[in-house]
């Protein structure tokens, strides 16, 4: 297949595609064996007709036309693709002659494609550009990072819970006006304190307690919970402090770094974090100076926007409305009778 793109006015081009006796033929043939599957033939079981009696029985103008119809679709769509055209509607095909396995099958077609812009006197654009950073305390928290995956949990006997300990615990939780809240109860459960699993004043509330403690508090749930029946609801929670552990972090030596890396040593461990901490930052900066590029170029261009591709983005952006209209359990023909509008584009 070849295929030509001649620009015309007002955004439209004309696609002249030829298409090879080759693929014309296959088509043919592929519409052929379908027919035969389809059409009872006396004296073969179906699918099993030779070619020249499905064309005598149903006519070979007939069966062209029906591979036209089949096939026309998939040879503008791949001339589209090898074009890199990007139509905005569809097009109005034109062709002289019909399918011909010997000579082939020539179409055009006119279709109006995305505007170009123009983009203005763009050359010479400055646009500062942020110097990539990487500070020291970067590298540290990385490296912190990486101690606290090979961390271990310690038991503590000696002291109260704190912020960054983990607890297990029983809990179970009641409204002030009666009755059991549902998922407000627990067994085992493991709470790391301050890292915002559960609501900032449970958590304040296992601050201080000790292993074995047993503590009765209330709570307030917030008015933007996600679970909205509880929103504003005072629950009385029973709590049952049975361990409380600790994070206890390697240190931070050659040793660790062979055994958590595949470098040998502290300094090549940290030199290869700052590495790729330059690295991504680096990506960082270069995607915001593309942006601010495109920016300033998008703000100097101009470009005439299709009433039939304002009409398509308006469609577009009505069904989207629509399905978030069904997701929360409204037809939207409803919405709009309620809100009194006319929901056509």
């Amino acid at each position: 297949m070849t295929a030509n793109v001649t620009k015309l006015e007002e955004n439209k081009v004309r696609l002249d595609v030829e298409v090879t006796p080759e693929t014309v033929k296959q088509g043919v043939e592929a519409k052929i064996r379908e027919l035969g599957r389809q059409v009872r033939v006396p004296g073969f079981r179906p699918g099993k007709a030779p070619r020249r009696v499905i064309e005598n029985r149903l006519g070979r103008d007939y069966i062209y036309m029906e591979a036209l119809q089949e096939q026309l679709p998939g040879w503008y769509s791949q001339a589209v693709v090898e074009t890199d055209l990007r139509p905005i509607d569809q097009p109005e095909i034109h062709f002289d002659d019909g399918l011909d396995e010997e000579e082939g099958f020539k179409f055009s077609a006119t279709v109006e494609v995305r505007p170009e812009p123009d983009l203005g006197d763009y050359k010479g654009v400055e646009v500062p550009r942020r110097e990539v950073e990487v500070p020291e305390h970067a590298v540290e928290e990385s490296m912190e990072e990486l101690r606290g995956q090979f961390a271990t949990l310690a038991a503590v006997e000696e002291r109260p819970a704190k912020e960054g300990d983990f607890v297990i615990l029983d809990f179970s939780g009641e409204r002030l006006a009666g009755g059991p809240v549902e998922g407000a109860q627990a067994e085992d459960y493991m709470l790391e304190i301050g890292r915002g699993e559960l609501l900032p004043d449970f958590e304040e509330n296992i601050v201080g307690m000790n292993p074995g403690e047993r503590k009765q508090f209330g709570v307030t749930f917030p008015m933007d919970y996600s679970e909205e029946s509880l929103r504003g609801e005072s629950v009385l929670f029973n709590v049952h402090v049975k361990e409380i552990k600790e994070r206890d972090l390697p240190p931070l030596d050659d040793e660790f770094v062979k055994e958590a890396s595949e470098f040998e040593t502290l300094d090549e461990l940290r030199a290869a974090m700052r590495e790729q901490l330059e690295a991504a930052a680096e990506q960082r900066v270069g995607g915001e100076f593309r942006g601010r590029v495109l920016d300033v170029v998008a703000g100097d261009a101009q470009v005439d926007i299709p009433e039939v591709m304002a009409h398509e983005k308006a469609h577009e952006m009505v069904e989207s409305f629509e399905r978030s209209i069904r997701s929360q359990g409204m037809e939207p023909e409803q919405y709009y009778q309620l809100a009194g509008t006319d929901h056509h584009p």
